[in-house]
């Protein structure tokens, strides 16, 4: 999004018969508009609730509606600007890491150098820009880190005493709610509850607290822990347009869910996400995230094809 709004600027700025405005974008300043990136996430639960109607008849939704205090994520008091922008480190916030760190470097001592303020959870891996998530690292030991910050991520917090944070995840609940209630419900009859009720009921009823255990005490729906027994399903929304510049290789497409078995008989589960048709191997990604790349397709069975939705 930050490189098409380059284009887009460029565009304006370089066009002969008008000067460049920002007023003119009445879509994007419009009242109550949801940015793209939350509206989305939304839309992916409306989906699957639209595919789940097919096969069942649903007559009422019983939403959570969770309020969650972003200040509460981190030890001490939040700027006002990181309630918007999470991801902004200002002068402030590197001289706290510093002093914090006595203006010496963590990794090997030196004071009388040329000290940052080092994510310990990189921002490529959306880590915050909060105290907890900096350390001071000098020139030398900052470049020794660069790519490979995931080796020093548990060093570092234990360190600091620091712990990985995403605001983002919290941010895009609170954002949208009114949105998908209103979507909901003109679907069916809409029944909001508190997540604290959630956690009585679940105390009361001594059931073990997992998402299809707080599902059914969402519900309403009493039982014992011996009545919840039931199977999860890992349900995973997919782009409707696939960017795959190979069609197929050997039976297998882009994003059909396969099973890779090894020689020695260890096995992973997960769908492809790259095809190379001059190697003749793939790359695939497991449901916990992992990627596996330049795999070749003779070991490869396949489970299921995409379509549209993915219920595991």
């Amino acid at each position: 999004m930050a490189t098409r709004r380059g284009y887009r600027r460029h565009h304006r700025n370089h066009k002969r018969y008008r000067k460049a405005r920002f007023n003119n974008r009445s879509s994007s300043k419009r009242k109550c508009r949801l940015t793209p990136s939350i509206k989305q996430k939304k839309d992916a639960i409306l989906r699957v609730i639209v595919r789940l109607s097919k096969y069942i008849t649903i007559h009422r939704f019983v939403l959570e509606d969770v309020q969650i205090d972003i200040r509460a994520l981190q030890d001490g008091k939040l700027y006002r600007w990181q309630y918007q922008r999470s991801n902004r480190l200002d002068e402030n916030l590197r001289i706290a890491t510093l002093m914090r760190d006595d203006y010496s470097c963590q990794e090997c001592g030196k004071k009388d150098c040329m000290l940052e303020a080092h994510h310990i959870v990189p921002r490529r891996l959306k880590g915050s820009n909060s105290i907890g998530n900096l350390i001071t690292l000098c020139d030398s030991c900052h470049d020794k880190t660069e790519g490979n910050e995931e080796k020093f991520i548990k060093k570092y917090q234990d360190k600091i005493n620091g712990k990985s944070i995403r605001f983002e995840y919290a941010q895009h609940v609170m954002q949208g709610k009114n949105y998908l209630r209103k979507e909901l419900g003109k679907i069916a009859e809409l029944e909001l509850t508190i997540g604290s009720e959630t956690a009585n009921k679940r105390i009361d009823w001594v059931i073990e607290k997992s998402h299809s255990n707080d599902a059914i005490v969402i519900c309403g729906l009493k039982v014992n822990q011996d009545q919840c027994d039931i199977k999860d399903l890992i349900i995973k929304p997919m782009r409707r347009q696939s960017k795959a510049k190979c069609g197929e290789i050997a039976g297998f497409r882009h994003r059909d869910f396969v099973k890779y078995t090894k020689k020695n008989g260890e096995s992973y589960i997960g769908y492809i996400t790259a095809l190379n048709n001059d190697k003749r191997k793939c790359n695939f990604t497991t449901l916990t995230g992992k990627t596996f790349r330049s795999y070749g397709l003779k070991s490869l069975s396949l489970i299921w094809r995409f379509d549209k939705i993915y219920f595991l």
